[in-house]
């Protein structure tokens, strides 16, 4: 994620990291990019602690610790941009910030961003949510955890649907059930060991538009299990989606890397409660970019925050 102060770069890599921010001198600042060392301090502190910078909320403090080679890039609530380039100690109630050209998708891309990094729980999210799914199977035998799809309108891409879920038992036997919701008839059901299941050929099982709901049971296991109540999307509406916000990226003539169009495409699809559309999409996009770290961790926080909502 680089930036430099030009209405591609800026505008590509501002909306990869809109975070919100902590509060410093009453306002709020994000760190939208880094290189090398820098850290943050309070000169009140008795004994200086140094917090290394990273991507995200800014911490509170007095001042930014800049090493050798290092540089910043930080965004305040106004969407002007501050750099620093140069080795040294910086007041953060003196950093200068300068504005930006911007238009209207630039702005979307930013109320975006700010929204959602505000609204949702920290990048800790998904960990945290793992770890109780342990933490609960260390005792009582717990359910399973469906993770993909979740309620609301399904994906079907290459005549394919994908379930997966979440639960500590490498040795159980798990019973994964489509029903219909309205009559509760059993549609399709699968035995397996795997903690995912994909679905061929939707068409001969599934009606478009009409709602199911799914669940995973453990085998010989009686207790309570949740259900994730689904619809299967009209055929080819997710390809029409996704090439309409790439139109529309596109028609904006931003140079936007695969991390920041998916940031976009996500934040947009969950804005039209498309949010399985929104999972999915993120899982094409880093299967696509393997090596692209800051793209896996937004969509892990993504996808993890929308199941504990």
């Amino acid at each position: 994620m680089k930036i430099f102060i030009t209405i591609n770069k800026l505008f590509a890599i501002t909306l990869l990291l809109c975070i919100n921010s902590a509060i410093s001198n009453g306002q709020q600042i994000s760190v939208m990019h880094f290189a090398g060392d820098a850290y943050t301090y309070n000169t009140n502190d008795s004994k200086v602690k140094y917090n290394k910078i990273v991507f995200g909320p800014l911490p509170n403090a007095d001042k930014i610790l800049v090493k050798e080679n290092a540089s910043l890039k930080l965004l305040n609530e106004e969407n002007e941009i501050c750099e620093v380039t140069e080795e040294g100690e910086y007041d953060i109630k003196s950093l200068k910030f300068v504005k930006t050209k911007s238009n209207s998708l630039f702005n979307k891309f930013c109320d975006y961003f700010h929204s959602f990094f505000i609204n949702h729980s920290s990048s800790e999210s998904k960990s945290n949510y793992k770890n109780s799914i342990h933490a609960i199977s260390r005792g009582a035998l717990s359910p399973p955890q469906l993770d993909f799809p979740i309620d609301g309108l399904v994906p079907v891409t290459s005549g394919n649907m994908n379930f997966s879920w979440s639960h500590s038992c490498d040795a159980c036997q798990y019973v994964v059930t489509i029903y219909d919701l309205e009559t509760r008839a059993s549609v399709y059901a699968w035995t397996t060991k795997d903690h995912n299941v994909t679905l061929e050929n939707v068409d001969q099982f599934l009606l478009l538009n009409k709602k199911y709901y799914w669940t995973v049971t453990i085998s010989g296991q009686e207790m309570e299990y949740p259900i994730s109540r689904i619809t299967v999307g009209e055929k080819g509406d997710y390809d029409a989606q996704i090439s309409y916000l790439n139109k529309e990226i596109s028609q904006s003539k931003l140079d936007l890397d695969a991390a920041t169009k998916a940031i976009f495409i996500m934040s947009y699809l969950a804005e039209q409660d498309l949010m399985n559309y929104a999972i999915y999409y993120g899982q094409q996009q880093t299967e696509k970019n393997v090596d692209n770290k800051v793209l896996a961790d937004f969509v892990e926080r993504f996808w993890y925050d929308a199941l504990t909502e």
